[in-house]
């Protein structure tokens, strides 16, 4: 019973962890599509 317990508390935290690294890839992809659309505008590229 607190196994099962415990594997259940585990998975919610891994799936936390999981969603918060989707978020931070997503705000990644962001920042790096404003810094290529940016620089296109200058002239440059990255």
């Amino acid at each position: 019973m607190y196994i099962l317990l415990y594997s259940k508390q585990e998975k919610v935290i891994s799936e936390k962890l999981a969603f918060k690294k989707r978020l931070l890839f997503s705000c990644e992809v962001e920042i790096y599509d404003i810094l290529q659309s940016y620089t296109q505008r200058k002239g440059m590229k990255i």
